[in-house]
């Protein structure tokens, strides 16, 4: 599950260095909006506890896009999925492996647009077994 802890100690990580790098470069002043709350302001997480869901959420992903996009002056640059198998996989419901890849397949096809039409980069994870 998703631990707020680790996503703000990586944010911490990531301004610190950031500030290093535009320091050695004569830039500070240049980073000073990017803290730790920006970066945490701009996390969308959202949690799905079954396939359906899952479904759902990546059929809605578009519009859940464009209003982000609407409402801030930072556009969403990445999403992540993960794991995108652990819930089929989770279900007994799909003996047959070919049914399951056909949906995976059309998530995957519906990400690759939305990566398109948004200039956004999709992070899949799988959970390896």
């Amino acid at each position: 599950s998703f631990a707020s802890t680790r996503a703000a100690e990586m944010a911490s990580a990531l301004v610190e260095h950031i500030r290093l790098a535009a320091a050695e470069q004569g830039h500070s002043e240049a980073v000073q909006h990017f803290t730790v709350p920006y970066i945490l302001d701009h996390i969308y997480y959202y949690r799905v506890h079954d396939f359906v869901e899952q479904i759902a959420l990546v059929n809605l992903l578009d519009d859940i896009i464009a209003d982000l996009n609407s409402k801030n002056t930072c556009p969403i640059r990445l999403i992540v999925l993960d794991s995108i198998t652990f819930l089929f996989r989770a279900m007994d419901l799909f003996r047959d492996t070919s049914q399951r890849t056909r949906i995976l397949t059309t998530m995957v096809s519906q990400l690759n647009t939305i990566a398109a039409q948004h200039k956004v980069a999709v992070v899949l994870i799988n959970q390896g077994t």
